[in-house]
């Protein structure tokens, strides 16, 4: 989706919120946009593509649950998220910005070995 010379897609498809999507807008463009214009962009997504957000929601959730992707290629990516609770002392902050990582990874893999 392009706004006011914003290429706002692939942000999307790589899960990002609403109000970092303003925030690009208004980085790139140097105007504000109305406030919940992300939130709009984000459903008028979810609206015209339902396949692929129900899919990008799907690999959302697989980092956690299995901890896998098997790409129809025969690639098999591995998140192991559940490591992460072994570490001492790591702060939800710190367990949500890798799982953010992780989840934006299992988002873009099919898409990088669709190719193979």
């Amino acid at each position: 989706m392009n706004i006011h010379g914003v290429t706002t897609h692939g942000k999307i498809i790589d899960g990002a919120t609403g109000a970092l999507l303003e925030m690009m807008i208004e980085a790139e463009t140097g105007k504000k946009p109305e406030p919940g214009t992300g939130d709009k962009l984000i459903e008028g997504y979810n609206n015209k593509w339902k396949k692929a957000s129900i899919f990008l929601s799907m690999m959302g959730d697989i980092v956690k649950d299995p901890g896998y992707y098997r790409a129809p290629s025969g690639k098999i990516r591995h998140f192991n998220i559940s490591k992460l609770t072994l570490l001492d002392g790591i702060s939800q902050s710190a367990y949500d910005s890798i799982l953010s990582s992780l989840t934006r990874e299992a988002r873009n893999f099919p898409i990088e070995c669709s190719g193979d």
